[in-house]
């Protein structure tokens, strides 16, 4: 999973910023907010984070919040990578597909692994202009993230 996150970040441009938030019960921007994607790559990491439940939709309302603080004339995307629930949130999915949708900040949701909240993950892919992938293990990842940059970014890529 690391390792295909750092192939995405590869991706990027030098120009480009991203932050990496890790969550369980609790969230942590490992990255310390937007950097480039050569400080990004080091802070691919979950290290702190409390597996002691799911802060989906606060993580997701975070990355929301620290996106719309970015600077105009960038394209803002949301990624979430996840198996799609939540058990510790204070906001809801709602909250999180309004806040998308205010903001216009589409949300690009991977659902990772064997028991996935599909119906969740596409709601709030599709109704905030973002776009749902469905990875059964962590091998899958790559291919998504390589569509990813495309979609995002609208850069083409050559393998």
């Amino acid at each position: 999973m690391e390792a295909a996150v750092k192939t995405f970040i590869g991706y990027m441009n030098p120009n480009d910023r991203g932050e990496y938030i890790a969550f369980g019960y609790n969230i942590i921007d490992e990255s310390g907010g937007f950097v480039a994607p050569s400080a990004l790559e080091s802070h691919v990491k979950g290290d702190g984070v409390d597996p002691g439940g799911t802060s989906l939709y606060d993580a997701i309302y975070q990355g929301l919040t620290d996106l719309n603080g970015q600077p105009a004339g960038h394209i803002k995307a949301l990624i979430v990578m996840t198996d799609g629930m939540d058990n510790s949130s204070s906001h809801t999915a709602t909250d999180v597909v309004n806040q998308a949708k205010n903001l216009k900040i589409p949300v690009f949701t991977i659902g990772l692994g064997s028991y996935v909240n599909d119906t969740l993950l596409k709601k709030i892919a599709n109704q905030t202009g973002g776009k749902y992938y469905y990875a059964p293990n962590s091998t899958d990842l790559l291919a998504i993230y390589r569509s990813l940059i495309k979609v995002v970014t609208g850069r083409i890529y050559l393998y």
